[in-house]
């Protein structure tokens, strides 16, 4: 179907809500309980061109913007992150007494830069999407305005605008050398000649930053600290989907096996993780441990980029969902390790955690048990489906070294689940309604999916 608005209503909505939401703040005086409601309406509202067209492949702008299943299941997701994170951002603001307004507007603009992304073949509006979402994060990044943000945001910043010149001398050698902004076209020849390989190279350099592969990765651990526990669960798992899907789009159109950027990438997420995992074993902060953690994930996650089409599709995009709401459930959990209006993020924290709070620490040590890939957990199958896909394709020797990185990560995941069954502690946590509903609907659908992953793969069926 031919309908430029209809094409991109998603990305309309997340507009309006974020112009909406900068107006209240500008002209009414007392806001923020407005804006809370206006922000769970919109991101509410998201879902729903997702849910009415899905099956419908809508085209807008000549063909620059297309929605397609693909499209609309990416748009159900982030809309449901997007949803999850301003709940919790309510609990963060209100236990620590502060008011940050344009948080929601920022993660609209965040939203509609991500959608654009996965929606486009046009590598123009791909890289502005993605420096939506780019310069979204970094005000995200630093809106608590304390010391340690500032470091994080500073670092982000510098690395960010780096990492986009790359991107964008890479998107320039990929237009000099096919004469098109249309990636359908600049990848549709069999073999691609030097100044194309070196231009998609290029471009990403920029996605795998996004996505903290190594070497790519230094940013990482100082912004999951630095910013806010809601944001870090943001970045830890938004942009990640969002490359997978541009990924799928990409492989879609040539599949990188057998080209010489297969040999780049099962490198780098060989190195990516090893280095994750073994990083992530002597820390004591739980966000950076849980950065390295997301770090060593994204190396998992990159294997798939090797797989055809058909397996990447299945297997990966699999992997990705299943991570999403493992990860939230983590950062749901982190979002109320507070003391005296501040973040109390140490494993320490955690001790004899479990005598208070039994439910809440067994949500805990489901997701952290599903994220080490330990039998019969949905993370074992998200692994399982994924290594097997990848020996099915032929790369046994990466499959090894992931299996040898799972291993090591049952020592960290395992570390913070004795801290909270066998070390003894006093520690007691006040959980709002809205994040016990959270951990609730998140441990639920980790024990149902753990007996019934064929659910997951029905959700993704038909893209």
């Amino acid at each position: 179907m031919n309908d430029t608005y209809v094409a991109i209503l998603p990305i309309l909505i997340s507009f309006i809500a974020a112009f909406t939401i900068i107006m209240f703040d500008l002209f009414l005086s007392k806001p923020h309980k407005i804006i809370k409601g206006f922000s769970l309406f919109f991101a509410a509202l998201t879902i729903v061109p997702a849910v009415f067209y899905r099956g419908i492949t809508t085209i807008g702008f000549k063909g620059q913007i297309i929605f397609d299943n693909l499209s609309y299941l990416f748009v159900f997701l982030i809309a449901l992150i997007s949803f999850t994170i301003i709940i919790l951002g309510f609990s963060y603001n209100k236990e620590r007494k502060v008011i940050y307004n344009e948080y929601y507007a920022l993660l609209f603009l965040a939203q509609a830069g991500l959608i654009g992304f996965v929606s486009s073949y046009n590598i123009l509006v791909l890289f502005l999407s993605l420096e939506i979402f780019s310069f979204s994060s970094y005000i995200l990044t630093g809106i608590a305005k304390d010391r340690l943000s500032s470091e994080a945001v500073f670092k982000y910043f510098y690395l960010g605008i780096i990492s986009s010149s790359f991107g964008l001398l890479g998107l320039s050698f990929l237009y000099g050398g096919s004469g098109t902004l249309d990636l359908r076209i600049i990848l549709k020849n069999s073999h691609l000649n030097n100044l194309i390989l070196g231009g998609l190279l290029l471009f990403l350099m920029n996605l795998f930053f996004k996505f903290s592969l190594s070497p790519f990765h230094t940013w990482t651990p100082d912004v999951y600290e630095g910013t806010t526990t809601p944001i870090a669960g943001y970045f830890s798992v938004a942009p990640k989907l969002a490359i997978i899907f541009a990924m799928l789009r990409i492989i879609s159109l040539k599949q990188l096996s057998g080209e010489p950027l297969q040999d780049i990438i099962w490198i780098i997420s060989a190195i990516t993780i090893i280095w994750g995992n073994i990083t992530a074993l002597k820390q004591k902060n739980l966000k950076r441990l849980m950065a390295y953690s997301a770090i060593a994930h994204s190396g998992y996650m990159a294997m798939g980029f090797m797989l055809n089409y058909e397996f990447a599709k299945k297997y990966l995009l699999f992997y990705g969902i299943i991570y999403l709401f493992l990860n939230l459930t983590v950062f749901t959990f982190l979002n109320y390790l507070i003391k005296d209006g501040k973040d109390t993020v140490n494993i320490n924290d955690i001790s004899g955690l479990s005598s208070k709070k039994p439910l809440e620490s067994f949500v805990l040590s489901l997701a952290l048990l599903s994220l080490a890939g330990f039998p019969p957990t949905i993370g074992f199958f998200a692994k399982f489906y994924l290594f097997v896909g990848l020996i099915k394709s032929g790369f046994v020797f990466i499959s090894l070294i992931a299996v040898l990185g799972t291993l090591i990560s049952v020592f960290y995941y395992f570390r913070i689940i004795s801290f909270m069954y066998i070390k003894e502690g006093d520690r007691d946590l006040i959980f709002g309604m809205g994040g016990k509903l959270l951990l609730f609907i998140c441990g639920i659908m980790i024990i149902v999916s753990s007996f019934y992953p064929q659910l997951i793969f029905n959700f993704i069926k038909g893209i």
